[in-house]
């Protein structure tokens, strides 16, 4: 896991060495072990750390990389990355990890290639010149990647298949510029502010999918996509090289008992297999356990895997507050360890720490390039345990949820196409709860009112209720970038006509991407490795396309996930209908804490006087964190400084 960042020099115009050295620097949290700038220039490279900070540096393109190290400790594991049989010509930088690099290599070893280094970079390089654009296609990870020819000129860039790893991109008439952060351009660029995605930010939030940013001709670099081109006629011509799809003929069928065993024998190899791989590294791997399915289910394929050998770093976010004991998961957090070699690591965040609070929200809103929606304290005080811990590997559940209809409102998806079996699924996924009946009745209503409106109508009234709280106007040209931006007639043709692997697919492509990118903000922010096995491509194609009845069946879902662990994990967490994603007590803390809230109170009214934030806090605190937020985006990013 890494920092990277390439910049094409259209007009050759000389730079300073301090302003290169700074697109690494500021994101050195990415790469904390090791740097490097490389310019070239025609035919010829130089290594820039030699270089004086004031020197003027002439190049046509320019390599930089921050590196955390993984694979092959040693310092010839260093990126920018050329091989020594290959004369200095391709050169590569790289962000993310290659699972499978271990098989790629031995073939290309049969292929005739050698290999200087035990690095995943090595075999990506050797491969993509081997095969070319088919690579892609062939791996198995997590990337953002960068590959230049140096003797024609040519640049290769590619993201991987569902977004795990962040790459944007910035033209003008001076530079293009790639990067794995937003502040990264800040150096060499002047970049303004996109007013109109800052208030969609407000106004609503950051998850569904977007190519913009919170600045101006800056924008995300699109999963499962490549460029191949020369930088002297650069087009951003985007390539798929993967799409997700499913086999429509199937989609209703009924469980099959024999279907169902064979089906839940493969969901476990697939998955066995997704941990293991992800458990290739140099250093340590830990794990994030909750009291849910999806961790519980990676923490029993590690004990398989490393079968006792050493003990397993653990860490969970507990909560000791009466007021929290719904989400607090202690106690079967304590059952899934029984009998297991472990280091258990619970972690209790301090919520009325008022200087950690809002140094969290500075800390996160200059980690993530924008306002940030929500703090996620919980979060934020894992990674810094892990850490602390000098752990630099963790696997975690992201995206079980989306790829196996974990979110309670798929239910109405489901229950959206009639089918007389789903009757009975309605009956055992009720069974007497009254909470759930509601969900179902709900969407059913909801389903009904849509249909008597236009989705701009819709989405107007949904938004009205935000811009009096924000004090934005909803101009037209917010209104019709709000609808562009959050797919929201999309969304309103979802609630209509999708059946659940419809919604899987639109729930991978459309609320997951935000997810991965939170993700990785939040771990790299304390140099952390996120490995997520749920989103293994493999893993996430034979999901996808098994019929919906064996993803929710009996009641619950994620079915085939939990019959194929039945007997491995405890039943208490392998059937849990009552488990809810993504626990966090901030908002509890936050808006129950007398002195946080008054201290707030006063940063907001100099942000507008007019606002009754009290109230705000009380009917509404995420809202309340978005304009914090956004608050000190203006003051790092702008220079908008807010008298506190």
């Amino acid at each position: 896991m890494c920092g990277i960042v390439g910049i094409i020099n259209k007009n050759k115009k000389p730079v300073k060495k301090y302003i290169l050295f700074k697109t690494i620097e500021c994101i050195r949290y990415r790469g904390p072990d090791d740097s490097s700038l490389v310019a070239f220039l025609d035919n010829k490279f130089t290594y820039l750390d030699s270089v004086s900070q004031d020197a003027e540096v002439k190049f046509d393109f320019f390599m930089g990389h921050a590196r955390l190290s993984i694979l092959d400790l040693s310092s010839k594991g260093r990126q920018p990355f050329t091989a020594n049989d290959l004369n200095d010509r391709y050169w590569i930088v790289f962000n993310g990890e290659i699972y499978n690099y271990i098989e790629l290599r031995q073939q290309l070893i049969d292929l005739g290639f050698e290999f200087y280094t035990d690095t995943d970079t090595e075999v990506v390089l050797k491969a993509y010149i081997k095969w070319g654009e088919a690579v892609w296609s062939m791996l198995n990870g997590m990337w953002s990647i960068v590959i230049y020819d140096i003797k024609t000129k040519n640049i290769v860039i590619s993201r991987d298949r569902i977004g795990e790893k962040p790459l944007y991109y910035f033209e003008d008439n001076n530079f293009i510029i790639f990067s794995s952060e937003i502040k990264q351009m800040l150096p060499v660029v002047d970049l303004t502010e996109n007013t109109l995605e800052t208030h969609a930010i407000l106004l609503n939030d950051s998850s569904g999918y977007t190519k913009y940013t919170s600045f101006n001709n800056v924008f995300k670099f699109p999963s499962s996509h490549f460029i191949e081109t020369n930088i002297y006629d650069f087009k951003f011509d985007f390539k798929r090289y993967w799409e997700l799809g499913y086999d429509h003929e199937h989609v209703y069928d009924r469980v099959d008992n024999k279907k169902l065993m064979e089906y839940s024998h493969e969901f476990y190899d697939i998955l066995y297999d997704a941990v293991k791989i992800r458990l290739r590294s140099d250093v340590d791997v830990s794990i994030t356990l909750s009291g849910g399915l999806d961790s519980n289910t990676i923490y029993h394929i590690m004990k398989e895997l490393l079968g006792g050998t050493k003990p397993i770093n653990v860490f969970s976010s507990v909560f000791d507050d009466k007021n929290l004991s719904d989400i607090d998961e202690s106690k079967d957090i304590q059952e899934a360890l029984k009998n297991t070699n472990f280091n258990y690591n619970p972690i209790i965040t301090d919520y009325n720490d008022l200087d950690l609070f809002l140094s969290v929200y500075r800390e996160k809103t200059w980690a993530y390039d924008a306002p940030v929606p929500s703090i996620g304290f919980s979060g934020y005080s894992v990674y810094k345990r892990i850490k602390e811990s000098n752990i630099k590997v963790v696997l975690e559940g992201q995206g079980a949820d989306e790829l196996l209809s974990g979110y309670t409102d798929n239910w109405f998806n489901f229950f959206r196409v009639f089918k007389f079996y789903k009757i009975l699924e309605a009956q055992r996924y009720v069974s007497g709860d009254i909470k759930k009946l509601k969900t179902i009745l709900k969407g059913v209503l909801s389903n009904s009112i849509l249909s008597n409106f236009t989705f701009e109508t819709l989405y107007k009234k949904i938004l009205k209720k935000h811009t009096d709280m924000f004090n934005i106007e909803l101009s037209n040209e917010l209104f019709e970038y709000m609808l562009y931006r959050n797919n929201f007639e999309r969304r309103y043709r979802a609630n209509q006509e999708y059946n659940l692997n419809d919604a899987i697919i639109y729930s991978l492509q459309d609320g997951l991407p935000y997810l991965l990118y939170t993700g990785d903000r939040d771990s790299m922010m304390f140099s952390v490795e996120s490995r997520l096995p749920y989103l293994d491509f493999r893993l996430l194609e034979f999901v996808v396309n098994l019929p919906e009845n064996y993803k929710m069946h009996n009641g619950f879902t994620k079915f085939i996930s939990r019959y194929s662990f039945i007997g491995k994990i405890p039943d208490k967490i392998l059937w849990n209908k009552k488990k809810l994603p993504y626990p966090d007590a901030s908002y509890y803390y936050a808006s129950t804490n007398k002195e946080l809230n008054k201290f707030i109170i006063s940063i907001l009214q100099n942000y507008d006087s007019k606002m009754n934030y009290g109230q705000i806090i009380k009917n509404d605190y995420k809202s309340v964190e978005k304009i914090l937020s956004y608050i000190f985006f203006k003051e790092q990013f702008f220079n908008e400084r807010v008298d506190l």
